[in-house]
């Protein structure tokens, strides 16, 4: 087993990959930017390739034994996703596109980090079986990477699951990017005295996933 994590320097990305390095499994990470994660997995021989998962055409020699690829690059921030709609549809949709092209070609593993904003703005508790409703564009864009990936599934055999992920935090959360989520907000906000801000009536309800840094804890 040989893995490729696309957009491993984002939050989730360096936590995933610093787990699978500690459990010795062999990877291979690629984004268009970098991470001080990413520097020290690099200095323990693990391969990072600085480059856009749309010109994967010119990554094939470094991608030989990838059994799996983990597509986690995208435009996060939903707020991105609406003021930059182009962009939104090119890190999103086209980028989930050549991953997928990618594990048709070397005949991989597919699992896509999809979005609860698939649900849209739910009235009651989501469950996997709701009626999919996404009420902005990047929930937009994480609904056809799951159609994308259905058809690819079922037109070109490549085996593929997605993870319809909710908000996820932990340590080494940015606090302080426009576009940080609630709870790394409140936590600087706490920090320095300031208020805590909270959108609407306050009786809104919303999951959240914590994910453990492998050397932070």
């Amino acid at each position: 087993m040989r893995i490729l994590i696309t957009g491993a320097a984002g939050f989730i990305g360096t936590h995933l990959a610093g787990r699978w390095a500690e459990s010795g499994i062999p990877l291979v990470l690629l984004d268009r930017s970098n991470a001080p994660e990413i520097e020290s997995l690099r200095r323990h021989g693990t391969p990072f390739l600085k480059e856009d998962i749309r010109n994967w055409k010119n990554l094939l020699n470094e991608l030989v034994g990838v059994t799996h690829i983990v597509h986690l690059a995208a435009t996060v921030s939903i707020l991105q996703c609406e003021t930059q709609p182009e962009t939104s549809y090119e890190n999103n949709i086209m980028a989930t596109q050549a991953a997928l092209e990618l594990a048709r070609t070397i005949k991989a593993n597919f699992i896509f980090a999809s979005s609860a904003a698939v649900y849209g703005n739910c009235a009651s508790q989501s469950t996997e079986d709701m009626k999919l409703a996404p009420a902005n564009l990047y929930g937009l864009a994480k609904w056809q990477g799951e159609q994308l990936c259905e058809l690819y599934g079922k037109r070109y055999g490549v085996p593929w699951a997605a993870f319809r992920m909710f908000n996820v935090y932990g340590s080494a959360s940015s606090r302080s990017s426009n576009y940080a989520s609630v709870i790394p907000a409140f936590i600087q906000a706490a920090l320095v005295g300031g208020a805590l801000t909270i959108y609407g009536d306050g009786e809104q309800r919303r999951d959240f996933v914590y994910s453990v840094h492998p050397e932070k804890g």
